[in-house]
Formats: structure tokens, C-alpha cells, sequence
């Protein structure tokens, strides 16, 4: 199994996406569901930039 399959089941994200993400430099567009999921996955937090 290919390390982008073992995140997507470890996850509980589709393939596609992670796959989608992998492959891009940047996103335009993001799957606001997703984003947690993966980054509990990969044990980081997630801020929130303020603008100030």
C-alpha cells in the first residue's frame, strides 16, 4: 500500500484529496472538513492568522 493510501485510511479522507494535495504547490481550494482531519494525523496544530 502507498504511503498517500495509508494517510487517506489514517485520515478518514478520501484518497482523491489527499492525492489532489500531494500533487499541488499551492491550493486554491481547500476542503475545510479535511484539513483538521489531516493535521491530527500528522500530530500539528492549526492557528489562526490574525491579521494585525
Amino acid at each position: 500500500m502507498d504511503a498517500l493510501k495509508r494517510i487517506a485510511i489514517a485520515s478518514s479522507v478520501i484518497y482523491s484529496t489527499v492525492s489532489s494535495y500531494a500533487r499541488r504547490a499551492g491550493m486554491t481550494i481547500v476542503d475545510f472538513m479535511a484539513i483538521p482531519k489531516l493535521a491530527r494525523t500528522f500530530d500539528v496544530r492549526i492557528e489562526e492568522k490574525s491579521g494585525n
